[in-house]
């Protein structure tokens, strides 16, 4: 459980660390007779990358928070429900979004993104892959959690836990998911619970920035890994306040 909260830990920061560097080079390269960070692609994608690593910082701070509350044997029974769910699924998320956050600015750095002598990027990326496969794969993470729920029944605190911060209606249809598929047999219900995974990972995240207004548009941005996004006006405006 510690190896894996610290897993987390070292993926916000290489999400983090990518964005610095992208965003950076982005004020800086200049093509078409300006800096390519004043294109809307490359504002989108440094937007994601920038919300995706606050993200991951946010909910392994929460659950180190957490865990200092059971260390000390002070935590209630609901919290260590989420806490047993939330873990394993915050492992899960941080490294797949640190890893697309890596290749999201190698892709800002074009070609010199693939250089090693050129930025840490390269090497970010193949660290990634070590805290991908540390302590539990993908695969492995899920198959806990999926078995956890069905033999604790820890899912009711962690949803319980959820519905607190972001409300009911936010969570109801992704915990009556999980409850339709741990009625399924293993192997159906191991291909149902891959993209739910993902999203109990992503209301972590927002749920863990709730009451922080600075973040507010970080929250709103990983909205995007649950639904698809209206591209207008409005989003332009969240993408553009995400920018350095």
């Amino acid at each position: 459980t510690t190896s894996r909260l610290y897993n987390a830990a070292g993926c916000a920061a290489h999400a983090r660390r990518a964005w610095v560097i992208a965003s950076t080079y982005a004020q800086h390269r200049h093509a078409f007779g300006g800096p390519i960070g004043r294109f809307s692609l490359v504002q989108q994608t440094l937007a994601w990358m920038r919300a995706d690593a606050a993200g991951c910082l946010a909910s392994t701070l929460w659950l180190a928070q957490i865990l200092e509350s059971i260390d000390a044997g002070t935590v209630s029974p609901t919290d260590a429900a989420f806490f047993r769910v939330a873990v394993n699924l915050n492992k899960l998320a941080t490294a797949i979004l640190a890893h697309g956050a890596v290749n999201h600015g190698i892709e800002i750095l074009g070609g010199n993104g693939a250089i090693e002598s050129f930025s840490i990027l390269p090497r970010l990326l193949r660290d990634n892959v070590v805290y991908e496969n540390w302590e539990g794969s993908h695969n492995v993470l899920r198959a806990q959690v999926l078995r956890d729920c069905a033999r604790l029944g820890v899912h009711d605190g962690f949803f319980s836990v959820l519905a607190d911060r972001l409300g009911d209606a936010a969570i109801e249809a992704d915990r009556t998911e999980l409850n339709a598929i741990l009625t399924l047999g293993p192997d159906l219900a191991a291909l149902r619970f891959r993209p739910l995974a993902m999203r109990m990972s992503v209301h972590i995240m927002r749920a863990a920035m709730v009451g922080i207004d600075a973040l507010q548009p970080h929250s709103s941005l990983l909205n995007r890994h649950l639904e698809t996004p209206d591209l207008d006006a409005a989003h332009l405006a969240l993408i553009g306040s995400l920018q350095r």
